[in-house]
């Protein structure tokens, strides 16, 4: 039984790495990297559609969801705190930059990922 997927809101922390930009998925554990903020998370927007349809493969829906550890669901709510009040963010621990967003993957830009075939039962010769 396939399971319909819609529409999913995912709670986004980008962050800066070194000379990279990090997206990170509060929801699914997930990373994006990139030299610019929007090539992280276009390169997590491909790594969420591919964790859908891994799921879907394998009729789990479960598997999509794997929560980031605590900490980070706190840098985003700082991040969306200081955004509110119109104020930069500064993560304390690593003095980088965040921002929280949030990102939501449309059905249709789910890949269809094809179950590996079950040969057929070979006809025994006798």
């Amino acid at each position: 039984m396939k399971t319909p997927f819609s529409d999913l809101p995912v709670r986004v922390l980008i962050y800066r790495e070194d000379n990279d930009f990090v997206a990170h998925a509060l929801e699914m554990d997930l990373l994006g990297y990139g030299k610019t903020e929007k090539a992280a998370k276009k390169a997590l927007d491909e790594a969420i559609a591919a964790q859908i349809a891994f799921a879907d493969s394998k009729e789990r829906p479960a598997m999509v969801f794997s929560p980031a550890p605590r900490d980070i669901f706190k840098r985003w709510e700082a991040a969306q705190q200081a955004q509110i009040r119109g104020l930069s963010s500064r993560d304390q621990l690593t003095s980088l930059t965040a921002r929280a967003t949030v990102t939501s993957i449309a059905s249709e830009n789910i890949p269809t990922v094809s179950k590996p075939r079950t040969p057929a039962p070979r006809a025994k010769v006798a």
